[in-house]
């Protein structure tokens, strides 16, 4: 049993996180309440009212420090302790600065970790880490009590559920177990929202199947892999692929994944089986799936890869476009940044945007302030006036509007490409004799995540970065109120990422 102080301690809005202390980290609080979530971990105070500790068969692989100490930045922040293999620690500290040898333990064993300057995601992982770590070294006898819960999974989770045409809701689920061969099972640490969530709520998804838990974006840690699963191991960092494909059928061998003619082809997760807004999710065929996070990139570097990063690199691949291009981009929200990123990459002459938002606008003049800015309501005579031959030698439209379809065409020169990324939520006209003798190609993109661990690897030489994409940050517990403000576009937002914590 706690004392009545600790109860005290750890109901002080002191005890929040400070603004010194990056945007969404967890608060002392929520870490003591993880710890005690996982499976057989009690807690005491052996030593004293300032720290707790938490056991797992009297071993004790975590202990928190209620007080303040100094850390490697020079600023007060809150700590705990926990016990990690050698190597591990030397290399955690290493990449680090806020994880540094324990105070009063075993320096080799042991590291603190002042979890408030730490992406929550990173926290909980420690967090397991150490708790795996006491359950390897328990007595057999008592270790496959602990196995045993792991392996049957006979527990639920909270998941983030497609109910009807307008509705999404919590529903308690039970945790996936493999199925077949080719599966894996990833614990999620960190996942976002997506504007094709929303396609989902208001039914402009034919596909979706109500009672799935929606989310396609996410990354995590593989929990359990089938035998026939190749290129990841349990534990490893990965990415998961919006699209589920065979990689044997005549699309995949061709790069159009997006085509599979497996009955998992296509897109799967979040949409006809169960996606990542929750705690664990299995991700068929795995071995074309998954994709493993280099050491030196975060997981919030590596969020998008999946799926908005993979859409707007395969938009700009299949775009054809050379270094003598002018390339409208239409759209500015988080799938038409992400578009950006991989058009700049082809260094084309020069790139205009296309962007109803102010805020937006105010983002890429902020962040990619060599790229040309203009309205819809101007396009038109913008793109005329900044292109070598009367408009656009490449447009990607990203926006889907009510009448950017017909902006984009109307914005290309004869003989340009056209490439369509965006969903509709309504048909599309294509007026024909309006059109005639400007010999357009249509290319239509949608998200072909061939691409992600060449995706990766750029992300890795620092030649892709999306952070700046992320403006939000909240528990999996509070997506609701993300889903607010990400449908209505509050509060400057881009992209919401969602942490288990």
């Amino acid at each position: 049993m706690l004392t009545d102080w600790l109860i005290n301690v750890l109901n002080k809005k002191a005890y929040m996180t400070s603004d010194n202390n990056i945007s969404g980290a967890m608060n002392i609080e929520q870490v003591r309440e993880f710890a005690l979530s996982l499976y057989g971990v009690t807690e005491d105070q052996p030593f004293g009212d300032d720290n707790i500790t938490f056991r797992i068969e009297e071993k004790i692989f975590m202990c928190l420090w209620l007080g303040e100490d100094v850390d490697t930045t020079g600023d007060r922040s809150r700590k705990f302790a926990c016990k990690l293999p050698p190597g591990r620690n030397e290399e955690l500290r290493e990449r680090y600065e806020t994880i540094v040898p324990a105070f009063h333990w075993n320096k080799k064993h042991w590291s603190d970790i002042y979890f408030e300057k730490l992406e929550p995601c990173v926290v909980t992982a420690l967090i397991i880490e150490s708790y795996n770590l006491i359950i390897s070294k328990l007595p057999k006898a008592s270790r496959g009590k602990y196995e045993k819960k792991s392996n049957n999974r006979n527990y639920n989770m909270k998941a983030y559920t497609y109910i009807e045409k307008g509705k999404f809701a919590f529903v308690e689920k039970q945790i996936p177990e493999i199925q077949e061969a080719t599966d894996a099972i990833v614990r999620v640490t960190l996942g976002s929202i997506c504007t094709s969530d929303l396609h989902i709520k208001h039914g402009s998804v034919p596909r979706a199947v109500p009672g799935i838990t929606v989310g396609h974006e996410m990354v995590g840690i593989v929990e359990a892999i089938g035998s026939k699963v190749k290129g990841v191991k349990v534990g490893d960092r990965v990415t998961v692929n919006v699209e589920t494909f065979c990689g044997e059928c005549f699309y995949c061998k061709h790069g159009y994944v997006n085509n599979c003619t497996s009955p998992h082809g296509g897109w799967a997760l979040g949409c006809r089986i169960d996606g990542g807004q929750t705690e664990y999710v299995r991700v068929p065929l795995a071995t074309q799936g998954l994709n493993r996070i280099p050491d030196s990139v975060s997981d919030e570097q590596a969020l998008f890869v999946g799926d908005v990063l993979a859409t707007g690199y395969w938009a700009a691949r299949i775009s054809e476009i050379t270094e003598e291009d002018t390339v409208l981009i239409i759209g500015a929200g988080p799938t038409g940044i992400c578009t950006l990123l991989s058009v700049m990459l082809k260094q084309p002459k020069r790139i205009i945007v296309c962007e109803q938002s102010e805020e937006r606008r105010a983002f890429v003049r902020e962040h990619y302030p060599e790229v040309l800015l203009t309205t819809p309501e101007e396009c038109i005579e913008f793109v005329k006036k900044n292109s070598d031959h009367g408009g656009a030698d490449r447009v990607l439209e990203v926006a889907g509007g009510k009448t950017t379809f017909q902006l984009a065409w109307q914005c290309a020169r004869p003989n340009a490409i056209v490439t369509i990324v965006a969903l509709y939520d309504e048909p599309q006209l294509l007026p024909l004799p309006d059109m005639y003798g400007k010999n357009l190609t249509f290319k239509t993109g949608g998200v072909d995540g061939c691409d992600c661990k060449e995706i990766l690897r750029l992300i890795d030489q620092g030649k892709i970065d999306t952070t700046p994409l992320i403006t939000h940050r909240f528990p999996l517990s509070r997506i609701e109120e993300a889903y607010r403000i990400f449908e209505n576009k509050k509060d400057g937002v881009i992209k919401i990422a969602i942490y288990n914590g």
